[in-house]
């Protein structure tokens, strides 16, 4: 079974468990949280205890007596609750165990949406918990390949691990858990339609003290999908709609998982600008082959991100005061910067590599600069690292 592959994030999940009473998986739904906590933890964590409150009678019983919920596997370690942002109550609940037994691994907490205020969730387990974020599989992952030995969550290899038609499928497919394996078109176009349709016509509805315009919801996706720097700003201008709504919405989408916002550094002009969780979604809106290929390049950081040894890391973008695009800047440290541009074609100009030298004045850091392009060799041009897509997978 596709959804069966190996998650780089298990291994990190293990670790926060020998160290917080209390673990979180967050992440989109069908993103593969339940099936990591549940069945590829079970051979390591065995006197574990899945219950879901998806289950009425299980979320009743949570909301109205949480303390004899939780009583009902106090023989299991962890306990797995899924869906837990269900019921708000229950985190006092185990914020009451923890504080009277500081154990490590003892809850297992999985959400599809963030746990805040804005959910009505309190922060009642502010140092007391250990969050990780499921994304979608990688392209690494999807092809099963072994987890990259990296101190970043951005760096390239010297040969690609991966052929470019392999690529190519992923940035058709995605990572969808269930959905990017299915060979037929029309069955997978259908599988991310119904997806689609079912967090933004029901789980969107769901946020509390919020109302929401659900083909607003849609069509700001689509729009996410396709314009070339999707801030909020232009989102309400293409869809001639009040600046404060959108961004509403922007804000409750991100809730939920379904968007990534990937915020300006600081020496950089523009606004924040947003991106679907999963390629897939974006090709499903037709977005154009530029946008597909810097969709995958953040949605691949940001996993890679969950994964990294440098939980210092920040990610950004930064852009020119003429409007030059800079795709990614990666700040490991202080003093040690990535800056990455990716682009759709193979013959990329000396503008392309003017742009990128020009940040060695604009960054206060030593910054290494790389060009991701269609080309199948590597080359060093005015010290800027040119390499082919697939060299980051």
């Amino acid at each position: 079974m596709p959804h069966s592959r190996h998650r780089y994030l298990k291994s990190i999940l293990l670790e926060k468990l020998k160290f917080s009473p209390v673990v979180a998986i967050q992440g989109a739904r069908q993103t593969g949280k339940s099936f990591t906590a549940r069945e590829l933890l079970k051979t390591d964590c065995p006197k574990s205890a899945y219950v879901t409150l998806d289950r009425p009678s299980d979320r009743e019983l949570a909301k109205n007596a949480p303390e004899s919920f939780l009583e009902n596997y106090a023989d299991h370690v962890p306990i797995i609750i899924d869906e837990a942002q269900k019921v708000p109550e229950l985190f006092d609940a185990v914020k009451f165990i923890v504080d009277k037994d500081k154990r490590p691994g003892q809850f297992l907490l999985l959400g599809s949406t963030e746990f805040s205020k804005k959910t009505l969730i309190r922060e009642s387990l502010t140092g007391r918990i250990s969050t990780a974020k499921m994304m979608p599989f990688t392209c690494a992952e999807a092809l099963q390949l072994p987890l990259k030995k990296s101190d970043s969550c951005f760096s390239v290899l010297p040969l690609p691990r991966c052929e470019r038609k392999d690529l190519m499928r992923h940035l058709q497919r995605g990572g969808m858990p269930g959905i990017f394996s299915i060979h037929s078109e029309r069955e997978r176009i259908g599988k991310l339609k119904e997806w689609l349709e079912l967090t933004v016509y029901r789980d969107l509805t769901l946020i509390p003290k919020v109302k929401i315009d659900t083909d607003l919801a849609m069509a700001i996706l689509r729009e996410i999908a396709r314009l070339d720097e999707p801030t909020a700003g232009n989102i309400a201008k293409k869809l001639k709609r009040d600046l404060r709504r959108i961004q509403t919405h922007l804000n409750c989408l991100e809730l939920l998982f379904v968007i990534h916002k990937l915020s300006p550094i600081d020496e950089s002009s523009g606004k924040p600008i947003y991106f679907l969780l999963d390629v897939a979604f974006a090709h499903y809106f037709e977005a154009d082959f530029a946008r597909c290929l810097h969709t995958w390049l953040v949605q691949e950081t940001l996993a890679n991100k969950e994964w990294s040894e440098n939980i210092r890391e920040t990610i950004g973008y930064y852009r020119s005061a003429k409007g030059a695009m800079t795709h990614l800047i990666i700040k490991h440290s202080r003093t040690r910067w990535d800056a990455v541009k990716i682009i759709a074609n193979e013959k990329f100009s000396a503008k392309d590599l003017w742009s990128l030298t020009r940040l060695r004045e604009k960054l206060p850091a030593e910054v290494t600069l790389s060009l991701l392009a269609l080309t199948s060799t590597s080359a060093d041009l005015e010290g800027v690292k040119c390499k082919p897509w697939e060299s980051i997978v």
